[in-house]
């Protein structure tokens, strides 16, 4: 025992000391059965090993705790090759891990050489390759700001993600264009993700630019890095922070009395630079000043600043009117702007000047081209008065209303129109003008004259597209030409500076055609969607004017699917579990795989194959979930294997199959079967001389359960309550576990439970029934010992004085009947008879031990008593068979050499009932139960006392009687095991032998055992 632990010992040092790490990089993306690593070479095995023991090697691999499901792996049982099993996408297995690790164990033993044995940890870190690019939730966004709003404000926008890690992962964002209004405030936080803000950085004023559009780009590590683009519109919003305007701050305007009534003269213009509410003027005479009623009954205003006369005018009584008109916004804070108005009446009698105006530029009729480039006080025409008036009549003055151009006098009827502010065609392509010449009379006379100018192009604006991103898409597999989308650009110029050509950006690669008048995108290779999902370029809108000015926009081209890849199984084969005894519909697992197409072709129903048998109790739903059709039981069968398949929605569809192993796990859904005892052989026997210890028979029992469930464990329910018996729980053998005294056959039935280990427990019980055989001590055969050959001699001694003794008595009863008085005598020794058994049974239990029956009764005349001889080496006390032979231990047989028969054969001998190999016949002979012995052999402390008359004549009468009564005494906190039971006796009631070997009687007092009683059966 010691040497297998010691050698355990080592065995398990050895291991540990064996166990070595082995490390392995893989770079993700790798088609299947792609080599990861070589086991046999990296263990460095082949330096301590020769090379028939490094062929008979084998590689086993071990599952560890590990958050990488191993099965993406292979390792060849023989070669130690580690291989992958799919396409590792190290993006599915660790998500946005910093790191990512496969742990397991690989096991390399010998089955040839079994001294080998080896434990290796392996680590395979996936390493990351740049195979995403960063995205945006959304393509575009749109932000609202009020133009109030200040500068510096931070507006959180979505950042990017990328599924890459490390140097491939997002690393910086930067805005399109850098030098705008808006800027980027990026912040990287502690979980490696970015807090992206877009900053105000000057002050909005809607009226100056109303919206904004700008891409916020996030780009990774790579080289060139991938970019992810977010287009930004930014509509400022509208606050009322602008007054109407008028176009002049006071009018002046000369009427003829003679006017019509409902005639306008004049009208007074206001503009606001805000938007809806706030920007919607209406007019009205200012309430607030004195003659407001006599104003409102001369003169009228609408909602758009035209003044007419309401009633007939006359210069005798007033000849001119000055009031106050108001311009109202409709904001919520309402802005009011005034401008004054002077109306003179004229008297009817003076005339009016006249024009004539000579263009200096290009004109065609009343209109004149000027370029949008001219520079200022530019002479536009030349302008001619004439007034036939005299005087200050023929005095004249000219004016022109539109800011944008100015006259200015030259003499004193020639004037100039000048140019006085920039022009800009893309705002304003043309202008009305016009001349106001008016004389000096009372009242002043004036005439004018309109002419429109019409402002020619100049190349100073870039093409622009009508998208920022177009979207396109092409089918993989097909060939060149196909139409991928379509572009297009507007430039705000016109004529040849409009005319737009478009190209596509260096780094194209031949990828893509584009027809440069019409913007049609057209593919120019055969894509493969799943290399190349996606492809951004961009393209170029270019002008036709001098100098030509360009406008960009990106291209994203997305490779739709085509059905060209079919499913692939997580694993070739799987291996599921399931409880036997649950119901139908129980859920067995989830069958999965994976199609590298896309949508409808990337869809996988699944189902068994065509040759399942119809027969099998499971039934595969579309969506892989395995499921029973009816109750299992694991002792019908305990394991199911079938092929699965998995189709994909494409057209044609593809599929591809798997194994799939169910083993039906075991619950403890069957009891014990006891085989023995059973209804036709339950019992068994066993001499109640048989030492303790002493085998009786083995409760045979079985369990259909698993072994987990099927370990039976015995015990004895009832029946057992003397403690005579002792049942192994684990091997169910019965044994002795004590002595008992009988005086016959005696049957105990034993109520045994059989229980199993499963959960619940199930238990069988059953009955044995077990007879103690009585056994006559003077039929026993000897033994083979010396010991047993004094018996022998004693037993033959014994035998013949008891004839001898016999032989006599019978002849002294036969010569005293003879007498006259034999009726008499006879009963009267009858009734002395009764009166001395009954004095033993007083004396018997006043000593408290055990003695020969009539050793103390009063003897009458004509009685004979004898005693044998000391020359014997022990005396026998018959008064308990089981004194008379003491038992040489048997040998030691085999473990189930039964002491008991178990047959259900019966002889005439043991009536149906099983006999111990130990059991003693019964003596042929019942006259020697009657034999009497002296009291000889042992002695307790109260000894059997010699009637008074045996003691005068110094002999000692006895007389036997058929007596089994039995004793017995409680051996609970005692070991007999191996003792005879003569040596049992002794031990229980404290007696020691009175018998030495020079055959002398020694009488001793022996202590009385307080712990003996009687017990008869």
């Amino acid at each position: 025992m010691a040497a297998s632990v010691l050698l355990l010992s080592l065995f398990i040092a050895s291991v540990a000391h064996a166990q070595t790490l082995l490390t392995f990089n893989f770079l993700e993306q790798k088609p299947r059965n792609t080599l990861v690593g070589d086991i046999a070479n990296s263990s460095d095995l082949s330096k301590t090993l020769t090379d028939q023991e490094l062929q008979s090697l084998q590689y086993t691999l071990v599952e560890q705790t590990s958050s990488v499901n191993i099965s993406i792996f292979n390792l060849d049982r023989y070669t130690g090759l580690l291989t992958t099993t799919t396409v590792v996408d190290r993006e599915d297995i660790c998500r946005s891990a910093v790191s990512c690790v496969a742990k397991f164990g690989v096991i390399i033993n010998s089955e040839t050489f079994t001294n080998i044995y080896h434990f290796y940890n392996v680590e395979v870190i996936i390493l990351d390759q740049n195979d995403n690019v960063p995205e945006f939730p959304t393509a575009s966004s749109t932000i609202q700001l009020s133009e109030n709003t200040p500068v510096g404000y931070l507006k959180t926008i979505d950042s990017a993600t990328d599924l890459d890690v490390g140097i491939n992962g997002i690393q910086s964002y930067e805005i399109v264009p850098s030098n705008g209004t808006f800027g980027l405030n990026v912040s990287k936080q502690l979980d490696g993700s970015y807090s992206v803000k877009v900053e105000l950085k000057r002050s909005l004023d809607r009226e100056v630019q109303s919206s904004y559009q700008f891409h916020v780009m996030a780009k990774d590590g790579a080289v060139p890095p991938n970019i992810g683009t977010l287009t930004i519109n930014v509509e400022v919003l509208d606050v009322n922070d602008n007054a109407p305007r008028f176009e002049q701050n006071s009018y002046t305007v000369n009427v003829n009395e003679s006017v019509s009534v409902n005639t306008i003269i004049l009208r007074c213009y206001a503009q606001d630079r805000d938007i809806n509410e706030n920007g919607q003027v209406s007019y009205r005479f200012s309430p607030y000043q004195t003659d407001i009623s006599v104003i409102q009954q001369t003169f009228s205003i609408d909602q758009q600043g035209y003044i007419k006369v309401i009633s007939p005018l006359n210069f005798g009584i007033r000849n001119s009117y000055i009031f106050f008109v108001d311009a109202m916004d409709g904001g919520q804070e309402q802005r009011i702007t005034q401008a004054n108005v002077t109306v003179n009446i004229l008297d009817t009698g003076n005339n009016k000047p006249v024009i004539n105006l000579r263009f200096l530029s290009a004109s065609n009729g009343n209109s004149v081209n000027i370029s949008e480039g001219s520079n200022l006080d530019l002479a536009i025409a030349h302008v001619t008065v004439q007034d036939s008036d005299t005087g200050a009549n023929g005095e004249v003055t000219c004016t022109i209303l539109d800011p944008s151009f100015g006259v200015q006098n030259i003499s004193s009827n020639m004037y100039v129109v000048t140019l006085k502010r920039k022009l800009d065609r893309e705002t304003k392509s043309t202008h009305s003008v016009t001349v106001t010449c008016s004389d000096k009379g009372s009242p002043p006379l004036s005439v004018s004259r309109s002419f429109v100018v019409n402002v020619m192009d100049e190349n100073d604006e870039h093409p622009v597209f009508s998208r920022n991103v177009y979207i396109g898409s092409v089918r993989e597999n097909l060939g060149v030409g196909q139409v991928v989308t379509q572009i297009s650009a507007t430039d705000n110029d016109t004529g040849h500076n409009a005319i737009i050509r478009y190209f596509i950006m260096n780094g194209n690669d031949g990828r893509f055609a584009i027809n440069d008048n019409t913007g049609v995108i057209t593919s120019g290779m055969t894509f493969d969607r799943e290399a190349l999902p996606r492809i951004n370029f961009t393209v170029l809108a270019v002008d036709s004017g001098n100098p030509k000015l360009t406008g960009t926009a990106l291209v994203v081209v997305t490779i739709s699917d085509d059905n060209d890849n079919a499913p692939e199984f997580e694993a070739s084969h799987f291996q599921l579990y399931v409880m036997e005894g649950l119901g139908p519909q129980t859920n067995v697992g989830q069958i999965s795989a994976t199609d590298q197409d896309e949508g409808l072709n990337a869809r996988i129903s699944y189902g068994l194959a065509d040759s399942t048998d119809s027969n099998l109790p499971f039934h595969l739903y579309p969506n892989g979930s395995l499921k029973t059709t009816a109750t299992l039981d694991r002792e019908f069968k305990d394991e199911y294997t079938f092929t699965v398949m998995a189709y994909d929605h494409g057209t044609p569809s593809k599929s591809s199959a798997a194994d799939v192993t169910v083993i039906v796990a075991d619950t403890n859904d069957n009891s014990p079967v006891v085989i023995f005892p059973n209804d036709t052989n339950d019992t068994v026997s066993i001499s109640y001389l048989a030492p303790v210890g002493s085998y009786v028979t083995t409760i045979k029992a079985y369990d259909r359960d698993s072994p987990v469930n099927s370990e039976l464990h015995f015990r004895i329910v009832h029946g057992n309550e003397r403690e005579i018996f002792t049942l192994n729980p684990l091997s169910g053998e019965l044994s002795m576990s004590n002595t008992f005294l009988i005086k016959e056959d005696t049957t105990f039935t034993l109520d045994i439970a059989v229980t199993d280990s499963g959960r619940p427990h199930r238990t069988e019980t059953c009955k044995l029934r077990v007879i103690l055989k009585f056994t006559n001590i003077t039929a026993m055969q000897p033994l083979n010992d010396e010991s047993s050959s004094k018996f022998v001699i004693i037993s033959v001694v014994v035998v013949v004085f008891t004839v001898l003794v016999s032989a006599i008595i019978l002849t002294i009863i036969i010569l005293l009947r003879r007498s006259d008085r034999k009726r008499e005598k006879e009963a009267q020794r009858r009734e002395q008879n009764d009166e001395m058994y009954g004095e033993l049974d007083k004396t018997y239990y006043q000593n408290g031990g055990l003695g020969y029956i009539g050793a103390d009764l009063p003897k009458k005349k004509k009685e004979v008593s004898f005693s044998l001889d000391e020359d014997l080496d022990r005396s026998l006390d018959i008064s308990h068979p089981s004194l008379l032979v003491d038992f040489q231990k048997p040998q030691n047989k085999s473990q189930h050499d039964s002491t008991s028969d178990t047959s259900t054969e019966m002889t005439t001998s043991d009536s149906g009932h099983g006999s111990s190999d130990i059991e003693v016949p019964t003596s042929a002979n019942p006259a020697d139960d009657n034999k009497q012995f002296s009291n000889h052999g042992y002695n307790r402390s109260s000894s059997f006392p010699p009637s008074q008359s045996s003691m005068d004549s110094g002999h000692t009468s006895s007389r036997l009687s058929n007596c089994a009564d039995i004793y017995s005494v409680s051996a609970k906190h005692r070991d007999y095991t191996g003792l005879t039971p003569r040596e049992t006796f002794e031990r229980k009631h404290g007696l020691t032998s009175s018998v030495r070997k020079d055959r002398t009687s020694v009488h001793t007092s022996r202590p009385r055992s307080e712990g003996f009683s009687p017990s008869y059966v």
